[in-house]
């Protein structure tokens, strides 16, 4: 459950994750930054105007904001296969909202805050409000499984909670 290092995934494979049987609602949080926003790209840049059988939920505090108009704006035209959605992470209703019909959470907490791994944590408790959720992705960094260190303290919470949530998950330090 926890990754090594980044591996590239080929426009095939990339291809292949696509086609689900049925529709799959992937949401991802912190869409905007830098590890959303390659998410996000990477099928964008796959050609995949309509990926089969996925709908994405590219997760935003500020929809106005210049990061989220540049994503937006990456979309193709005409189609509902990404959308824009803006949550405010600090409020249970509006991550609960936010999470409605979602089967696949993948969390990337802000960078260069304070309290990030309890931005994880409020989306896990949200995942498991919402009961839709069926897996939850964390995106946790290197050293969070070092005891004392700041990696440890920001982001073992989070981590500790996607373990403890009784739904499948994946963690990828």
């Amino acid at each position: 459950h926890y990754g090594r290092g980044a591996k590239t995934v080929s426009s095939a494979r990339r291809k292949s994750i696509m086609s689900a049987s049925a529709s799959t609602k992937v949401f991802i949080t912190g869409s905007t930054g830098y590890v959303g926003t390659a998410i996000l790209s990477s099928f964008l840049s796959a050609g995949a105007e309509q990926p089969a059988g996925f709908t994405f939920l590219a997760g935003t505090r500020d929809a106005s904001s210049a990061k989220s108009q540049a994503l937006k704006s990456k979309f193709p035209d005409g189609s509902d296969a990404y959308s824009l959605v803006t949550v405010d992470d600090t409020s249970a209703a509006s991550v609960d909202a936010a999470l409605q019909g979602v089967d696949t959470l993948v969390i990337i907490p802000p960078s260069m805050e304070e309290g990030r791994g309890e931005v994880g944590v409020r989306y896990v408790d949200g995942a498991k409000r919402v009961a839709s959720v069926k897996k939850i992705v964390l995106i946790s960094i290197p050293g969070a499984g070092q005891e004392g260190n700041y990696f440890h303290r920001q982001f073992i919470g989070a981590e500790r909670a996607v373990q403890a949530s009784g739904i499948p998950y994946t963690i990828l330090r």
